[in-house]
């Protein structure tokens, strides 16, 4: 499992990055000791790509093209940032 370090690491040594979680799996994100409650609300691990088509179908939506997708995150990568993660377009939402 990855987990979040305070700063810049090593990256040849994987341990500084990675931790072992017995049990952890796409189901699991916690491993053994999690409950399947304490998962809901965390981020998808793992979607193919077939069914993140499927359940677009399902929306009524699309997914969007690769050019359509890099256009989009080149946007986002230019937009100033509130906080963390966020634009300033989103942080009014």
């Amino acid at each position: 499992m990855f987990r979040r370090t305070p700063g810049p690491v090593d990256l040849r040594d994987y341990r500084n990055w990675w931790a072992y979680l017995p049990g952890a799996c796409w189901r699991r994100p916690g491993g053994l000791a999690a409950t399947a409650a304490a998962s809901h609300g965390t981020p998808v691990t793992h979607v193919a790509y077939q069914d993140a088509e499927a359940y677009a179908a399902w929306a009524g939506k699309k997914l969007p093209t690769e050019a359509e997708w890099n256009t989009r995150r080149a946007a986002a990568s230019t937009a100033p940032r509130t906080h963390v993660g966020m634009s300033s377009r989103r942080a009014g939402r």
